[in-house]
């Protein structure tokens, strides 16, 4: 199989209700992150219990493969079809601008998911299917395996989740086949700080060191998935 497209996304969970769209915010930001080549756009989200919409502040790149969205609950960097390795150097970088733009915030979680998208043949296909499950008198189109651990590491002040799903599901995608719907298998870690560590104790420093940990599990897993498409 043929390794198609990789996602890249970063979590930062905090407080962002002072992080608005009016003039003096966006130009804050923009002095502060347009040598990453990024400037502001909008999104919206929506408050489920008022139903009230709330407009919320993106950073991205003109090709909108990086970006950056504030909204209430996080700060969201996330990288479309990047290679990890440049994601990850760039996600350093701007979390030390996020720094000195805002050296008072904090997270009380933090998240990072990577996932790797892989095109091959339905008999690469069936043969992942058929390591994967016991069930193995169908061929099934869709299907989904995920793994769900919970562990501790020196370097991390919590206990972290594992989440590792290997995913056979169609996708759209502008960087993938010219945008037509594609068969392709999914494989996504998502390693995060557990939810019942609830205060808000990660700087940006702090923060920093961590997402390179949490990076660091999700590629050792995702080299585990070399025994389905090599």
């Amino acid at each position: 199989m043929q390794c198609v497209q990789n996602n890249q996304q970063f979590n930062f969970f905090s407080d962002n209700t002072d992080v608005t769209t009016n003039p003096m915010v966006i130009s804050s930001f923009l002095n502060a992150l347009s040598k990453f080549g990024l400037i502001p756009t909008f999104g919206q989200e929506l408050n489920a219990l008022t139903g009230e919409k709330k407009q919320v502040l993106i950073m991205t790149n003109p090709e909108q493969t990086y970006k950056i969205e504030f909204p209430s609950h996080a700060v969201i960097i996330s990288g479309v079809g990047m290679d990890v390795d440049e994601y990850n150097a760039r996600t350093i970088d701007v979390l030390g601008a996020l720094g000195s733009l805002m050296p008072n915030k904090k997270a009380n979680r933090l998240a990072v998911i990577n996932a790797a998208i892989y095109s091959g043949t339905q008999e690469q296909y069936q043969s992942t299917y058929t390591k994967l499950f016991t069930y193995k008198d169908i061929e099934p189109f869709e299907w989904e395996n995920k793994v769900v651990q919970r562990f501790n590491t020196p370097e991390v002040d919590v206990d972290i989740n594992h989440v590792s799903v290997i995913r056979r599901c169609t996708i759209s995608s502008a960087l993938v086949n010219s945008g037509r719907d594609t068969d392709v298998i999914m494989f996504e870690n998502d390693t995060n700080t557990v939810r019942e560590a609830s205060a808000f104790r990660y700087d940006w420093n702090r923060s920093i060191e961590l997402f390179k940990s949490l990076s660091s599990i999700n590629a050792s897993e995702l080299a585990k998935a070399e025994r389905y498409t090599k």
